[in-house]
């Protein structure tokens, strides 16, 4: 094999190497441990991503630093998308609210039973 021939493959496999981490992305740790899965366009940003590092970082930090990983994982279904974070936070705020609503319920009650027996 002539050197011409050499330098054709290791610029071929260098190429396919440019190319493969332009177009993959690789998830270490977390739940799912070691996951290799296509990024949705050509990039070489958040090629490499550990999930415990992103799992670490609030949910606002990881949508303005690591959109596209947010984007993906949550269609992965490792993490809630924004609208069942928002439904839920709702509910609990609901929730608290009608709570709170019944205890001011139950000690306005209490107040006036007090006020009708000293009068």
């Amino acid at each position: 094999m002539t050197l011409k021939n050499r330098l054709a493959i290791w610029f071929f496999l260098a190429f396919c190497a440019f190319i493969t981490a332009g177009l993959i992305r690789i998830y270490v740790g977390g739940s799912i441990g070691f996951q290799v899965v296509l990024k949705e366009s050509f990039s070489f940003k958040d090629t490499y991503v550990c999930l415990d590092d992103i799992f670490g970082m609030p949910r606002i930090a990881v949508a303005s630093k690591h959109p596209a990983v947010k984007r993906q994982l949550e269609q992965m279904r490792i993490i809630r998308t924004d609208n069942q974070v928002k439904t839920e936070v709702r509910a609990e705020f609901q929730k608290e609210w009608d709570d709170a609503m019944e205890k001011a319920k139950e000690e306005a009650k209490e107040l006036m039973e007090e006020l009708d027996y000293y009068y």
